[in-house]
C-alpha cells in the first residue's frame, strides 16, 4: 500500500471521529436518528467539509486520536470515550484503555492465547505508567493508590462476544476468587516466607494512610467519582435484591 493511501484512510478516520465527537450529544458512541440527521443537515450546508483534523477544533486539540488509531482495533466495554481521549486522565484503569485501544483480540481463543496476549502488553502497561504484579488467564493484578487487586480485563476470551474491559475486584469480588498467579516481579518477604495478609489493625491503619493520601491527591475528585460510581452500582443491585424479595414475601402473604 502506497504511502499517500495511508494518509488518505488515516484522515478519513480522523474526520469521521472528530464527527462523531461533534454530533454524538449523549455521548454514547455511535449516532442516532436525529444525532446522524445533524450532521446530513450540516454536511448539505457546507458545514462539515469546513471540519479539518489538523484545526484547533478537532479531538487532536485534546489528546492524539491519531496516535490511538483512530478506533479501537477490538471491543471496548464500560470504558469513558473521553476520558481515553484526555491523558489528563492518569488512574490505571486509562492508562489500561490506552494500551489496548491497538490490540486485536482475535488471536485469543483459549487460556493460553488469552494469556499469551496479556503477557505481551505487560511491557507496554508498565510503560505507560502501570505497576502490573502479575497475569492470570484474562486478569492482572496491578497495585496503584487503590492497593494491589485483581482486574478482569478480557471479557468472555474464549467466546463471541470478546471485549476489554475493566471489572476490578472492589466492583466484583469474584474476580479475585481463583487460584494466585506468579507474580511478575517480587513479593516483599518476611525471613523466608512471603507476607499474604495483614491483622485488621494493620489494614485499619492502612486504611487511613490511603485515604488521607486521596484527599490530598490531585485527582481525589476523579477517584471519588468512581467510587460513588462504584457504590450507586452495588446500591442498584442491593435495591434490586431487595425488590425481588417483597415481591416473594408479599405473594407468600396472598398465598397464606
Amino acid at each position: 500500500m502506497s504511502t499517500s493511501a495511508v494518509s488518505s484512510q488515516s484522515s478519513i478516520q480522523d474526520l469521521a471521529l472528530s464527527i462523531l465527537n461533534q454530533y454524538d450529544t449523549n455521548k454514547d458512541g455511535q449516532l442516532g436518528a436525529t444525532e446522524f440527521s445533524n450532521v446530513l443537515s450540516n454536511l448539505l450546508g457546507g458545514a462539515v467539509g469546513s471540519t479539518s483534523p489538523t484545526s484547533s477544533e478537532s479531538v487532536g486539540s485534546n489528546t492524539s486520536a491519531t496516535a490511538l488509531g483512530g478506533m479501537p482495533a477490538s471491543d471496548m466495554t464500560g470504558f469513558n470515550y473521553d476520558k481515553i481521549m484526555n491523558e489528563s486522565h492518569q488512574t490505571s484503569k486509562y492508562l489500561f484503555a490506552r494500551v489496548a485501544w491497538n490490540v486485536d483480540l482475535a488471536s485469543v481463543h483459549d487460556k493460553a492465547s488469552c494469556q499469551a496476549l496479556l503477557e505481551s502488553m505487560v511491557p507496554d502497561m508498565q510503560a505507560a505508567g502501570m505497576n502490573v504484579v502479575a497475569v492470570d488467564t484474562d486478569k492482572i493484578q496491578v497495585s496503584d493508590e487503590y492497593g494491589t487487586y485483581w482486574v478482569d480485563v478480557i471479557r468472555d476470551y474464549d467466546g463471541p462476544n470478546q471485549a476489554f474491559q475493566w471489572l476490578s475486584e472492589h466492583d466484583d469480588p469474584t474476580v479475585a476468587g481463583h487460584a494466585p498467579a506468579a507474580p511478575l516481579a517480587s513479593a516483599e518477604t518476611t525471613g523466608s516466607t512471603a507476607r499474604t495478609a495483614l491483622s485488621a489493625a494493620e489494614l485499619s491503619s492502612a486504611r487511613a494512610v490511603i485515604d488521607s493520601f486521596h484527599a490530598a491527591s490531585p485527582r481525589a475528585a476523579e477517584r471519588a467519582a468512581e467510587r460513588e460510581e462504584r457504590q450507586a452500582e452495588r446500591q442498584h443491585r442491593v435495591d434490586g435484591r431487595r425488590s425481588g424479595e417483597n415481591v416473594a414475601a408479599r405473594a407468600a402473604r396472598r398465598g397464606s
